[in-house]
């Protein structure tokens, strides 16, 4: 049988999707079969074979009308061959503004619009009607995303239009996050999108015996909300919606196809070439920047640390449309983010944030300070990451391991963690200080001779100790001073390409700092997702 003989019934049912989240019999029409398929001719038509010429010939605007208020309802009706109702529910002011329906108390074959107060009647009269209709009219209500953030509460039969969602990738308490698309007319966010479904990361809560879902959700939420307010900083994440369902959670992010920073050092060269270097001082500025604006508005985020900065290559239409060839970095994950609303010396009452990555966070994090944490622990953490990250830009990510191997063998009494400072406890004194491997570290760059003279990256690394790992928050940069002094190295790096490193023949081995050091083996390397306190 050709397309064209199909019924309606049919053609929507061949056109139908199955969401790909929840119960696996949800499914949807897609906005674009739906506009395709009702138009006037086929709502004719349809009334037509289900009613008879004499029907339409007393009836002949009915078409016109239906098409131009109801083509939703028309849907359902013709996939619940209830077409017979069709006039009536007209004549009672039945249109797709009233969608969804909902049962009257006490008439349960008498349905009531959830957007006014309209009741039916008709649906009384033909028996079966009422929950037929209740339940296909979810098929044609999977909502429009428009990419900017907005909370959606969902009917527990409302289907999500997203498609292929894909096997689990990574799960903590509460969350689990996988890899999934939205249908492409189910998202109107930018005209790049209409050409093909958009790849997303579906973040999941649902509650569990430890954690309430529903907090958390709503803290992650609240947090989205406030940088929402950033305008779009194109290195801070934005949530695409997110959705209650019931007793699930979902939050909808861009799919980060690079993925984070350590996958970003893995699977890249390292040991860059000018532009590389360039490309990567104009994201360490950017993400300062983002750090900046997070902190005016008196969030710090609370866990940097490579896992929770994403790379979006190039052309991605969220954050690399006008990128440069290595795309963008961009800070994600503000579950355990705070707001401040007071200023940190007034605070008398300790951080309540629980403990995060180890080897990323600030002294301050263990509790052998009394003031609790400021936005400045930020400051530490990146002052962290931006190490690493010219580690792996002069000896690649194999450094980066070593690195993190010889903090661990030199951090004391750090539990076998790789952190960047290293912690002694005696009777009387608790002394922390900066680990002797990020001492070396700094020290083995600053006489490597790509760095040495008026370099950008000897500038950044003389930055780290001096103004973001130091022991004494307050003695740390702000993210504006931070941010204002790398774009001071970025703006003269790009007027002047001796300043970027000086070019070194023959090419000189990694330095003995950035190697494996035997004593941490035997000793658990923390992962990405396994460093929590």
């Amino acid at each position: 049988m050709s397309e064209r003989s199909l019924r309606l019934c049919d053609q929507l049912d061949h056109a139908s999707e199955t969401c790909a989240l929840g119960a696996s019999n949800r499914t949807f029409v897609p906005r674009n079969c739906l506009q395709d398929l009702m138009n006037v001719p086929a709502i004719r038509e349809e009334l037509r074979i289900e009613l008879g010429w004499w029907f339409l010939l007393r009836n002949r605007p009915l078409p016109q009308k239906l098409y131009a208020t109801s083509s939703k309802v028309f849907a359902v009706l013709a996939m619940t061959r209830l077409m017979k109702c069709a006039r009536d529910l007209y004549r009672e002011g039945l249109t797709d503004s009233c969608l969804p329906l909902s049962r009257k108390n006490g008439q349960p074959d008498v349905l009531v619009s959830s957007t006014s107060d309209k009741t039916f009647n008709t649906f009384a009269r033909y028996a079966g009607s009422a929950q037929l209709f209740l339940e296909k009219q979810w098929q044609v209500l999977a909502p429009v995303f428009d990419g900017f953030g907005n909370h959606i509460d969902l009917d527990g039969n409302c289907p999500l239009p997203v498609l292929a969602a894909g096997s689990e990738s990574t799960r903590g308490g509460a969350s689990s996050v996988c890899r999934g698309t939205i249908h492409k007319s189910h998202f109107s966010g930018f005209k790049a999108s209409q050409q093909n479904d958009l790849d997303i990361a579906i973040k999941e809560l649902e509650a569990t015996e430890e954690l309430n879902a529903r907090e958390v959700f709503d803290k992650e939420r609240e947090n989205l909300n406030d940088i929402k307010s950033l305008e779009l900083h194109r290195h801070l994440i934005r949530a695409i919606a997110t959705c209650q369902m019931h007793n699930k959670y979902y939050i909808l992010f861009p799919w980060a196809e690079g993925g984070d920073l350590n996958h970003f050092w893995e699977s890249g060269k390292g040991k860059g070439d000018a532009s590389l270097v360039l490309w990567s001082l104009k994201q360490m500025e950017g993400l300062a920047d983002a750090l900046r604006l997070m902190h005016e508005i008196n969030h710090r985020h609370g866990d940097l640390k490579p896992a929770n900065i994403l790379h979006f290559p190039k052309g991605n239409p969220f954050y690399c449309r006008q990128a440069e060839v290595q795309g963008t970095l961009v800070i994600a994950d503000y579950g355990v983010s705070k707001r401040h609303e007071k200023a940190t010396q007034a605070r008398l009452d300790g951080t309540s944030t629980r403990a995060t990555t180890r080897s990323y966070e600030a002294p301050e994090a263990d509790g052998s300070q009394v003031d609790p944490r400021s936005r400045r622990y930020d400051l530490w953490s990146v002052g962290c990451i931006f190490l690493e990250f010219v580690v792996w830009l002069l000896y690649g990510h194999g450094a980066v391991k070593g690195f993190e191997s010889q903090r661990i063998a030199k951090g004391k009494s750090n539990g076998g963690h790789a952190s960047f400072y290293a912690r002694e406890d005696d009777e009387e004194l608790i002394k922390v200080e900066l680990n002797e491997a990020v001492k070396d570290a700094v020290t083995a760059i600053l006489k490597d001779p790509k760095c040495s003279g008026s370099t950008a990256m000897g500038d950044l690394v003389r930055l780290i100790p001096k103004r973001l790992l130091l022991i004494d928050p307050s003695e740390r940069d702000t993210a504006e001073q931070l941010h204002g002094k790398l774009r001071e190295i970025v703006m003269r790096a790009e007027s002047e390409s001796l300043y970027l490193f000086r070019e070194t023949r023959p090419h000189l081995d990694t330095p003995e700092t950035f190697r494996q050091n035997r004593k941490s083996e035997g000793r658990k390397l923390p992962t990405i997702d396994d460093m929590q306190a």
